[in-house]
Parts: structure tokens; sequence; C-alpha cells
């Protein structure tokens, strides 16, 4: 792990071949929290099975366990846990180190949406990262570890609100309604699971970009299952349809959505409306560093997406192209995997590499997916930073009976984003003003 960043002209150009290996990392740290009292958990190195770290937790307790590069590993755990690996160690002092988590909360009880969630925050100095989204009329409390409310705040359905969290800090957050948590950080690569939790589904909210660089290969990847699919993309402030289109059964579609707010305000949000079940992916491909808006930043095409396949069930998987990938199926247990149509047999404990592209995959158990991904340019590169979420193997059949609350009237449904464009529109006003009197004196 580590970034190759390429040396700046004065003239505002990149140097060609001529970069400075920096963010060296020998290893990641596996931080996980207790969801209930007395969780005995064990991690174990693959494929020797050789236990290196035993503890029994408590609920909202945590604790980190640090693991060199190249190591493939398992957890196990009495009791369902949350699970996070972040790339080196967690004692760094720099505001911009380590990554924000990329991802879904899960709740305590395994899916990606919910009415309570226990997890730690990881976070830059200066963002708001974690988008509290309300799928139903909510009441929503934010708690620390000794049970002292931090925020307290009512969404309705299909409003959000954006919030930062101190980080290595464990929070417990409860709900009347069934909510998401996302967590974002600029392109990154992450699949985006449904309102019922599954990764396969019919409707799926997510943070979008407000401006695509048509330079770098980063938007939606929609696909599709077993039927082709018609599906709508919704710009949800504005209740406003903003994009169509047909995908193929087994096939997919790239889609860069194009919504209305104003590119100064922050993410925007979608919603993504199919009429048979399809699999959405944010992906990023990979792309020189510099080339991103952040230049000199780790947001230029890196990933480590995890990805549970619930057994019996077909389903189509993206593994990003055009960049260097190490990607994984983990089985728990003894289990035929069929990829394209190629009947594998993986041993309880063991992985089967999975090359770049889409691929159907099959199993008779469940299984997990480690997607892991990186630029190709230069040969060298490394992969930056990162934070990402595992999730149970077990969970990948958890599902929740939450139904979509329509899109309904016109406008913004965030006031004070409405209320932040406003002022921006009345400075811009003021400030032209000031320009014309000033050329009229």
């Amino acid at each position: 792990m580590w970034y190759a960043q390429p040396k700046i002209a004065t003239h505002g150009t990149f140097y060609k071949g001529v970069y400075n290996i920096t963010y060296v990392q020998f290893g990641a740290t596996l931080t996980l929290v207790g969801w209930h009292d007395d969780t005995k958990i064990e991690v174990y190195t693959l494929p020797d099975e050789n236990l290196v770290y035993s503890a029994t937790i408590n609920r909202m307790e945590k604790v980190h366990v640090f693991l060199p590069n190249g190591t493939f590993f398992k957890l196990q755990a009495s009791k369902p846990v949350f699970s996070l690996l972040t790339a080196g160690e967690l004692n760094r002092t720099q505001p911009s180190w380590p990554a924000t988590i990329v991802g879904f909360i899960p709740s305590t009880d395994g899916a990606a949406v919910g009415k309570e969630f226990i997890f730690m925050s990881i976070q830059k100095w200066d963002e708001t990262p974690y988008r509290f989204r309300a799928l139903e009329d909510s009441q929503i409390k934010i708690m620390d570890n000794s049970g002292a409310t931090v925020k307290a705040f009512k969404l309705a359905a299909n409003t959000y609100k954006d919030i930062a969290l101190k980080s290595f800090k464990v929070y417990h957050v409860t709900s009347t309604g069934n909510i998401e948590i996302q967590s974002y950080y600029g392109v990154r690569t992450r699949y985006i699971p449904s309102i019922t939790g599954s990764y396969i589904g019919t409707t799926f909210y997510t943070t979008s970009n407000n401006v695509w660089n048509p330079l770098i290969s980063h938007g939606f990847m929609l696909i599709g299952q077993g039927e082709d699919a018609k599906v709508t993309i919704y710009d949800v402030e504005y209740k406003k349809k903003i994009f169509e289109t047909e995908v193929p059964a087994r096939g997919k579609v790239f889609v860069t959505p194009e919504t209305v707010r104003m590119r100064l305000l922050p993410y925007p949000e979608i919603l993504i409306k199919s009429d048979k079940p399809i699999m959405v992916c944010h992906v990023h491909h990979g792309a020189e560093p510099g080339t991103s808006s952040h230049i000199g930043g780790g947001d230029y095409g890196t990933g480590v997406v995890y990805l549970p396949i619930k057994a019996n069930q077909p389903t189509m998987v993206y593994v990003p192209i055009n960049c260097t990938s190490e990607s994984y199926i983990f089985a728990y247990k003894d289990t035929n995997v069929i990829v394209d149509g190629l009947q594998i047999r993986l041993e309880a404990d063991h992985y089967l590499p999975l090359q770049q592209g889409l691929h159907e995959i099959r199993s008779d158990a469940d299984v997990l997916i480690q997607i892991t991904h990186w630029p190709n340019i230069p040969a060298f590169q490394g992969l930056y930073d990162f934070s990402s979420i595992i999730p149970a193997v077990q969970m990948a059949g958890v599902k929740k009976n939450v139904k979509a609350v329509p899109l309904v009237g016109g406008g913004p449904s965030y006031t004070l984003y409405g209320g932040i464009a406003a002022a921006i529109v009345a400075l811009a006003a003021i400030a032209f003003f000031i320009r014309s009197r000033r050329a009229r004196s």
C-alpha cells in the first residue's frame, strides 16, 4: 500500500514518469465493535488457520487488530459484530488520514438498512460524510458510548441530513423508522444496497456527483440480473426524473446522471428505480493520479469493496476493468461455486481469484466477494488509503420489509440546501450589482 504521487511542474501539468512514493503502509487495521455483550471474537490467518488474535468484547466496546500486507484472514465471532478494515495504523495524526469510510453502515441485524446501528466513525477533519437517509418518517438519536445524546433530529421519508462525527469514536444510533447511513468519499468504488438491504433489488438511494469529469471513467454501473429491466433515475431533492435507460438481462449499462443541484453544494441525492431486479455499483475504473478533481489526493480510483452473495441466487457481479485488480470469492464452508458456467469446489475457509469484468456467480452456500483495485498508471502504482466495512458472509440473505415512499410535489425537499442555494444566488446578484456600479462610475 502506497501512493505514487506525480511531481507537478510550475505551469500546473505533471512531469511524466517522475513520481514520489508516499503514504507507505505495511498493513491494515481490523476494527471490531460489539453489538452484544459477551461476544467472543477470533482472527485466523488463511489458509494455515493460525489463530493470531482472540478476545471477548461487550456491546459498544471496540478492539483493533493490525494485519500485515498480503494477509488472508478470517474473523469468527460468536455473535454479530461491526467489522472495519482500514489502511495503515489508526494512531496517525494527519488530518487527512486515514480514509473516510466508504459504504453503508450495517444495522445491528446485519442489513444495510434498519432502526439501530452501532459503529466506529472515521472521517477526515473537514468533511460531513455521514448521510442519514430516511426511508420512512423517522425520529433519530445519535448517542456516544457513555449514553449521552450527541444529536437528535427528525427526518421525513425521502429526506436526509449530512452529519460529521468524531473519528475513532463508537456511536449508537436509534430511529423510529427505517433509515440508511451512507458514508461517502469522492468517487471511490462502492456497491449500493437496495432499500431492503439486499444488493439485488428494484429501489436504490445513493449520493451522486454534481459534475462528471469527462476524462475519468467513473459513474454508476447498472447490472442486469435475470430479466431485461427499465430503469429510471430521479433527483430526490427536486423530485424530478433525470434519466431513463434499459438494462439487458445479464448485461450492464454505464450512466452518469446529471442532477439539478448547483455544483457548489454537497453531493446530490438520487433515486434509482427499476421494474425488475438489478444491481447498482458506483465504479471508478482508475485514472492516472492527478487527473481527478482532488489532485494529489487519493481520489483516483481505488476501491476495497465487499459484496455478499446469497446461496442459490444467480448474481451478476462487475469487477472494474482498466485498472489493477486483486479480487476473490471466499467460502466459509464447503461450497460449490459456478462462475460463468464453470463449476469449482471451494473448501471451507478457502478463496478463489476473480478476474476483471462482468461475471455470473452462483453457489450452493453464501459466499463473500472482495473486490480490490487501484490504477495501473504508472505500472508501480499502489493501493492508496481505504476504510471498508466487511459484512458477515451469513448476512447475504438478510432482507428488510421496507417499501419506498413515492416522491411527490416539486422543488427541493431539503430546505437547508435550498436556503444555501438562495444565499449563493443573492451573493452573486450583490456582487454583480457592485461590479455594475463600479463600471458606471
